[in-house]
């Protein structure tokens, strides 16, 4: 199944009140670090993370590897602007969020990510989940996320299923 497929059924639903409860540590990590500058959602999906924050008056933009995702995430979010891009390829020194995205990569692309990415809050499922949603997620435990990455601040939610890290800017 692609992508787009997994995720066009919660296009402006109330799938978007779930998500704002489910990740409001992470939503509310992103709040304390964003200003009146655009931030950047990197491997946007649906635009879920964007449409919370543009409601919050933030202004966002955002980009995905997956053209179909981009299309949706038009769909999903009205004052949106999202571009086909791929985090492996781009580099930012605005705020840039990443939500499910890391645990898709190994090490070395995760590095890279983080250092072209100095200014950044991200979202990772952990160890614990029974399944993965496409079959390629890593989903580690919290202490090899801090033992392997410069992680700064973090903070584990969801009965420690789920956390958001910021990196340490060197």
């Amino acid at each position: 199944m692609k992508w787009s497929n997994h995720y066009e059924g919660r296009i402006n639903t109330t799938y978007q009140d779930y998500f704002e409860k489910r990740y409001k540590p992470f939503l509310n990590a992103i709040i304390r670090r964003a200003d009146t500058n655009i931030v950047i959602d990197a491997g946007c999906g649906i635009g879920s993370v964007s449409k919370f924050l543009n409601k919050k008056g933030v202004i966002t933009m955002g980009y995905d590897i997956c053209p179909d995702m981009v299309d949706l995430a038009h769909e999903n979010v009205t004052n949106g602007l999202f571009l086909k891009g791929d985090i492996t390829r781009s580099a930012s020194t605005r705020l840039t969020v990443t939500h499910g995205v890391l645990e898709h990569f190994e090490d070395k692309v995760i590095k890279d990510i983080l250092k072209s990415h100095p200014n950044s809050v991200h979202h990772v499922p952990l160890k614990g989940y029974k399944d993965q949603s496409f079959g390629d997620e890593r989903l580690l435990p919290v202490e090899y996320w801090l033992d392997t990455f410069n992680i700064d601040e973090y903070g584990i939610f969801n009965k420690g299923l789920d956390m958001w890290f910021t990196i340490k800017n060197e």
